[in-house]
C-alpha cells in the first residue's frame, strides 16, 4: 500500500501496450460500492475471498498488467498462483517512505482509517514485516523509493522482454 503499484502498472501497461487491469477498481465494480465502503458491509475475510476470484478471473487474459491490492499476496495463496502465472514485481519501499505517502490519503484506505501520526507508522512497519514473506516471493524486486515510475517501467520493461 502507497508503493505505487496503480500508477506505475498504468504506465508499465501504456510502455508495453499491455491490457491494464487493477483488482481494486475490479471489486468496487463488482460489488457496486467503494472498498472503503466493502470492508465496513463485507468485512476483510469476504473481501479478500471475492479479490482472489477476480484475480483468478483474468487468468486467461494475455499482456495483460494487473495491479493488485497490497495484501492481495498474503491470502489465498494468491502468491503462488501468480508466480505461476506470471511475472510478479516487489515495489520495495521502507516504511517511513510509505509513511509520506500515506499519511494524507489514509481517510480513503479502509485498513488506515482513525491512525494516529505515530500510530500509522507502526502500522505500516508492522504490516510490511508481515507482508514481506509474501512479497519477496515476487520474480522481481524493484526499489521504488529511488526509481521514478518511468524509470520501474522501462526496468520491468526490460525485463519482460528478456524474458
Amino acid at each position: 500500500m502507497g508503493s505505487g503499484k496503480s500508477r506505475l502498472s498504468k504506465s508499465l501497461a501504456s510502455k508495453l501496450g499491455f491490457l491494464h487491469f487493477d483488482t481494486d477498481d475490479l471489486i468496487e465494480i463488482d460489488f457496486g460500492k467503494n472498498i472503503s465502503d466493502i470492508f465496513k458491509t463485507e468485512g476483510e475475510e469476504k473481501f479478500r475471498k471475492r479479490e482472489s476470484f477476480i484475480l483468478k478471473e483474468l487468468r486467461d487474459t494475455l499482456n495483460a498488467v494487473v495491479a493488485t491490492g497490497g495484501g492481495l499476496p498474503c491470502f489465498e495463496n494468491n502468491m503462488e498462483w501468480m508466480n505461476d502465472n506470471g511475472l510478479t514485481v516487489y515495489l520495495e519501499a521502507t516504511p517511513r517512505f510509505l509513511f509520506q505517502r500515506l499519511k494524507s490519503s489514509s481517510a480513503k484506505r479502509p485498513l488506515l482509517e482513525g491512525f494516529t501520526e505515530d500510530e500509522l507508522l507502526e502500522y505500516i512497519t508492522t504490516h510490511l514485516e508481515v507482508r514481506k514473506k509474501f512479497y519477496e516471493q515476487a520474480s522481481l524486486k524493484v526499489n521504488a523509493v529511488s526509481l521514478s515510475s518511468s524509470k520501474l517501467a522501462k526496468l520491468i520493461s526490460d525485463r519482460i522482454q528478456s524474458n
